[in-house]
């Protein structure tokens, strides 16, 4: 490998790893309630726009975001971003083209994926856009959640649901991977329906557990609940979460990582539950 492409390898390594170990720093010193609670608000505003990765990372940077794109798309839409202001740092892919073989006349070029690279972008709040063209923050689902329409909709898209009639005298629910079901026990409808989501994420998450740790699945499985129950405004949630947070969180490094893997399900399951009819929408 050429002299200079080993040195951006490794600038783009670098600039990684001071990255990751920032935003982790920043759940470490300001909580880990504090930036799933913004991710979750950013996965609702931006769904669609970035993966759910990129997502954890505009929050834990600029957890207000709205709108979001690069330097030279503000520039475009007669906005430009405003002199001093900050970039927001996200993952993009790097293609190269294939050489394996020749193409041939009329054959497009191929192009294959060959690594991440850090690219910086900006909300619309820091450029020079009036705030009467700021998106509204939508929140496309919101208020209460009906259970039975969350179980529905779980059940149709995620993974079988069975609810029993009877409680478990340590569990409240659970997910069996090889038989890829998930079981609620009796319980008030509102911690039903927190299991109903932790188990979901299981079903999204784990369903090969080869090789998993007990600490990581629990720990990225309650995130994903946790930010599904912030998107919804779940009462309750951070109480409910704080048990698994607490117990199988010990270092923010691991939490950063399990927040990026979290919101890949926790934008499945919403987006399961965005088909339930007796979910209320915003106007």
């Amino acid at each position: 490998m050429p002299k200079r492409r080993q040195q951006k390898k490794s600038r783009t390594r670098e600039r990684f790893e001071a990255l990751t170990a920032s935003l982790a720093q920043k759940i470490a010193t300001e909580g880990a309630g504090i930036v799933a609670r913004a991710a979750a608000q950013v996965l609702v505003n931006l769904r669609g726009s970035f993966s759910p990765t990129n997502v954890v990372m505009i929050a834990a940077q600029y957890p207000a975001a709205t709108r979001v794109q690069g330097f030279r798309a503000w520039e475009k839409e007669g906005y430009p971003v405003r002199r001093g202001e900050r970039a927001i740092w996200i993952f993009a892919p790097r293609f190269a083209k294939k050489v394996d073989g020749e193409r041939g006349d009329g054959e497009e070029d191929v192009r294959e994926l060959k690594g991440f690279i850090t690219v910086p972008v900006f909300d619309i709040a820091q450029t020079t856009a009036p705030p009467e063209v700021y998106p509204t923050p939508d929140m496309r689902i919101s208020g209460a959640v009906d259970l039975g329409s969350a179980v529905r909709a779980v059940n149709n898209t995620i993974a079988p649901v069975k609810l029993l009639p009877t409680s478990h005298p340590r569990l409240k629910g659970s997910y069996d991977p090889k038989e890829h079901r998930i079981v609620l026990y009796a319980a008030p409808d509102a911690v039903r329906l927190h299991t109903l989501l932790h188990e979901a994420a299981h079903a999204l998450l784990h369903r090969s557990l080869e090789g998993a740790e007990t600490a990581q699945v629990e720990r990225e499985a309650e995130l994903a609940a946790y930010l599904v129950g912030h998107a919804l405004k779940l009462d309750g949630i951070d109480e409910a979460s704080a048990y698994y947070l607490s117990r199988y969180t010990k270092d923010p490094a691991e939490l950063f990582e399990a927040l990026k893997r979290s919101a890949t399900a926790a934008a499945k399951i919403l987006e399961a539950l965005e088909g339930s009819t007796r979910l209320r929408k915003a106007a």
